[in-house]
């Protein structure tokens, strides 16, 4: 039974950016002075994983060098790893283009589709590699001044892909999860969300806010 998660789940990250090239961080480190006093050792370069300061710099220079984004939070935010977003944003692929959601988009990309991301927060993580990464367009919403802000900063220094993220601010409310299902002549979109505090877990993102329409 183990045996059979491990195939499917292996033959789910194929294709996946780091499942075939995990970071290489003294390349990084080599084309990114900045980066390079937090790397450590020689045989098997690593940061260290409880520096903030190391975390955000690795985090900045994967988005760039990785998926050519510019991106930045300041102090007190929290901070994402790249590599497991990334796989996040091909598994809900991989998700949507399978028998497991009706008229869902193909595996080839034919069709439209919608994030809605509930508390995006200041890194605006996955809209920006759903956009980047698959050309989604996306709702990211959150409730702090804080988190908006740098949100639509992080939006805006990328040009390429700003008009497929809206950013908006919304009114704190109970952590309800919630479904919702409207219909129209032209296309269904369905809703998906539960609001949570953290960010910790896979269904944050897959669960917590996808709205999905076609066209």
């Amino acid at each position: 039974m183990g045996g059979n998660k491990k195939r499917k789940r292996n033959e789910e990250q194929r294709g996946t950016v780091y499942s075939e090239k995990p970071p290489d961080f003294a390349l990084l480190a080599s084309l990114y002075p900045s980066f390079h006093p937090f790397v450590r050792g020689h045989a098997r370069p690593t940061i260290d994983w409880t520096d903030f300061n190391a975390t955000r710099e690795l985090t900045r220079v994967l988005l760039h060098h990785r998926h050519a984004l510019n991106w930045w939070i300041p102090d007190g935010q929290l901070c994402p790893t790249v590599p497991n977003r990334s796989n996040y944003i091909h598994w809900l692929q991989h998700l949507l283009s399978s028998n497991v959601i009706p008229n869902g988009v193909s595996s080839d990309g034919d069709g439209k589709v919608r994030g809605f991301d509930i508390g995006t927060g200041a890194s605006c993580i996955y809209p920006l590699l759903g956009a980047s990464l698959q050309g989604w367009s996306f709702v990211g919403s959150d409730v702090t001044d804080v988190a908006i802000e740098w949100a639509e900063r992080n939006v805006n220094s990328n040009p390429h892909i700003s008009q497929l993220i809206e950013i908006r601010k919304v009114q704190g409310n109970a952590n309800v999860p919630s479904v919702e299902v409207e219909e129209s002549g032209k296309s269904d979109e369905i809703t998906l969300s539960r609001s949570t505090d953290t960010e910790s877990g896979m269904m944050r993102s897959l669960i917590s806010a996808c709205a999905i329409r076609h066209f």
